[in-house]
């Protein structure tokens, strides 16, 4: 309607040889991007830009324009705006219409490079023609179309439904409504018949895919829901046919995680983002996150907001490369700990916290050794508790883009009952003479991370000073398994607990701080630390994984790395910290293939090698 009212001014003889408004000119290739942004920017802001090449460019990374595509409307827009640049040296006015006769003229096609009256005209129509093709393309008439393949009834045939109970499919006829909804769209509302077709040639697709989901049922309703957040279904199911992958991906985190189904449920353009730029076939460096984070600072956006955006974005990068088996466990521990660290580097710049003040890592973010929805554990050296205060509050507080890192300080001098930052001479004194032996334990885990160069290189030499100038003795020992065993007999889940999934007396259901569980291989770890430790510096290393291979206990490592593999299987789906084998009739296919005797043989070993230490 736009271009019909422009034409309206122009004369149907004028209008054949003006190269903006007239057939496939150049206003059409632009009518074509600018529709295609409008349709798609929401989801997509890198869609926002502003120039007509730079947006064709943008909408073919995005897979909404092919190769060919692009570089035909590309070529031709480059083509219309040379005639047009000459036009306009020649006359010395705004005109974009070619002269009468244009077609004999050789002073214009000999002074476009063309050698011939003939080879002019041959490619100014190639390129009208061809734009006009995606022009019409881009608003064709679907009721010109014949209709979809597959009527989907409104009661499942009982071909389609022995069809759907081979897929692995418990409930056929919920699952029946689920794909005639996608085909058809929303109650009330039309849908095409070339999304319906289009939906026709992506069932097969589906119905390769979905017997190997753990939970088909699951992925089923949950495309369903992704599909309706999209918004245009035809573009969805254009993308997912030229990229069937990315439906392979969307069933992966259907299965496997609930927290991340709604992340991409609410922002669709993220996994979009991810599937399409190739990021998950490599590591990031922290220098490639701390470029990405400087660059969007740069574009006028706040620090809080790029922080929650980027951790919000590497979090779905980060579990999916887990997810797909592209890394281990150790890299994926890896790539949390090293975002968790660039995030805490920025935050404490913008509190002013690189001198006179540096962030000390404890716990698993010390070992490096984070998983998705862990605390950072930290305190604070300096005397300037204001800058402690701005850094807690830029990772910790929780906006309508997320969270950065919630921050947990309580391992400081007197704990929650203590300043919040001290400064280095305080935690000497304190170490020396105050500390509880659980306190000096904990600095196996503590690691100089952000701020002070200085500090941060003092602090490490009174990690030495306190734990490591002599090997420990028998008392202190004995004190490590109190503490074991008061952490077992408080916190751990019992074997014949009703929400447990495992009701053999032998195993407990807790695989954390359960018998033979994680806690026992990290203090496992932290005693070998501190009986190697004075004599050989390569036992301080503050990571459980490291520390275990040194002890040259290949088995531990396998069994450390399974029990977090458990505990990273079972947080993905909700989010939510669990330290026992839940009963959820969803959740075991989490973490099988765990049936009782792998518990039972990863638990014991963990425990057995800690008595004799």
């Amino acid at each position: 309607v736009v271009l019909q009212g422009a034409n309206a001014a122009v004369s149907r003889e004028i209008l054949e040889r003006h190269v903006k408004l007239g057939r496939g000119g150049i206003r059409e290739i632009e009518f074509i991007t600018q529709t295609l942004q409008l349709l798609h920017g929401a989801r997509h802001p890198f869609l926002h830009e502003t120039g007509t090449l730079k947006s064709l460019q943008a909408l073919h990374r995005t897979e909404l324009l092919d190769g060919e595509t692009l570089q035909e409307l590309v070529r031709a827009y480059h083509c219309f705006r040379m005639v047009e640049h000459r036009l306009q040296m020649r006359y010395d006015l705004q005109t974009h219409t070619l002269p009468p006769g244009w077609e004999k003229s050789p002073d214009l096609f000999e002074s476009l490079g063309f050698p011939s009256a003939d080879a002019f005209v041959s490619e100014l129509k190639q390129h009208q023609n061809r734009v006009r093709k995606v022009f019409s393309d881009l608003l064709e008439d679907d009721s010109a179309k014949p209709a979809a393949s597959a009527d989907w009834p409104d009661q499942p045939p009982e071909g389609i439904l022995r069809e759907l109970s081979a897929c692995g499919l418990k409930d056929v006829n919920d699952a029946y409504q689920t794909l005639r909804a996608l085909s058809h769209g929303p109650e009330f509302v039309h849908t095409s018949s070339r999304t319906k077709i289009l939906f026709d040639r992506l069932w097969p697709i589906i119905r390769e895919q979905l017997p190997r989901e753990a939970r088909p049922d699951l992925c089923l309703k949950q495309l369903e829901r992704f599909t309706e957040a999209y918004g245009t279904r035809s573009a969805l199911f254009e993308i997912l046919l030229r990229r069937p992958k990315l439906l392979e991906i969307l069933f992966l985190i259907f299965d496997n995680s609930r927290y991340l189904t709604d992340t991409i449920i609410r922002h669709p353009e993220f996994i979009e983002d991810i599937a399409l730029t190739g990021t998950l076939d490599y590591q990031k460096s922290p220098a490639d996150i701390a470029g990405e984070i400087r660059s969007m600072i740069n574009s006028g956006l706040p620090l809080e907001k790029v922080l929650r955006l980027t951790k919000r974005s590497e979090l779905l990068r980060i579990e999916l490369r887990a997810m797909m088996g592209k890394v281990g466990l150790d890299v994926t521990m890896q790539e949390w700990s090293e975002l968790a660290e660039v995030c805490l580097n920025e935050a404490a710049e913008a509190a002013e916290a690189q001198k006179d003040f540096a962030v000390i890592a404890m716990g698993k973010f010390g070992g490096k050794e984070l998983s998705n929805g862990s605390d950072l554990d930290v305190i604070f050296v300096g005397e300037d508790v204001k800058k402690a205060v701005r850094i807690i509050k830029i990772m910790g507080e929780t906006t309508e883009d997320g969270i950065v890192f919630p921050m947990d300080a309580r391992l400081r001098p007197y704990g929650n009952e203590g300043l919040l930052a001290v400064p280095l001479a305080t935690y000497r004194d304190y170490y020396a003479g105050k500390a509880q032996f659980w306190e000096k334990l904990a600095l196996t885990r503590a690691r100089p991370a952000v701020g002070d160069s200085g500090i941060r290189a003092q602090f490490e030499t009174l990690i030495a000073e306190t734990i490591y100038r002599r090997p420990i003795n028998a008392e202190e020992l004995s004190e490590i398994f109190k503490m074991r065993e008061r952490i077992e007999t408080e916190r751990s889940t019992k074997s014949h607990d009703p929400r447990s999934a495992i009701h053999d007396s032998r195993f407990t259901a807790d695989y954390k701080t359960g018998k033979g569980g994680l806690v026992d291989l990290e203090f496992m770890s932290q005693t070998l630390q501190l009986l190697n430790g004075h004599t050989d510096a390569a036992w301080r290393v503050p990571n459980t994984i490291q520390i275990l291979r040194l002890h040259d206990a290949a088995k531990l490592v396998d069994n450390y790395l399974f029990l977090r593999k458990m505990e990273f299987s079972l947080r993905r789906f909700h989010l939510t910290e669990e330290s026992s084998i839940p009963r959820d009739e969803e959740q075991p296919d989490h973490v099988s293939p765990l049936d009782s005797a792998d518990r039972g043989a990863h638990s014991g070993v963990a425990l057995r090698v800690l008595r004799p230490l």
